[in-house]
């Protein structure tokens, strides 16, 4: 699978893949074939959300966002210019 042991043995606790208790513990290949493939497709979900077009609204609500930083920022230098002006 390409990880530490202490990372199997943390999916194992948490009960993320199936295993037969034992001294090593072992995994039957189909589980461990289920667990992969479940992993790469919730990676692959998130790589898409991500990737994806935002829609009007989030487009706009990111241009909201970007100008009040904007402004925050032109309030921020003028205060600072008053404190400096004031000493």
């Amino acid at each position: 699978m390409g990880l530490k042991r202490t990372t199997i043995q943390g999916f194992r606790r948490k009960g993320m893949i199936p295993y037969i208790p034992g001294v090593p513990a072992l995994f039957d290949r189909k589980d461990v074939d289920a667990f992969i493939a479940q992993r790469k497709a919730a990676k692959e979900a998130k790589r898409a959300e991500r990737l994806r077009e935002p829609t009007p609204e989030e487009q706009h609500e990111a241009w909201v966002q970007k100008m009040r930083f904007k402004l925050w920022l032109q309030a921020e230098k003028a205060r600072k210019r008053d404190s400096e002006k004031a000493k």
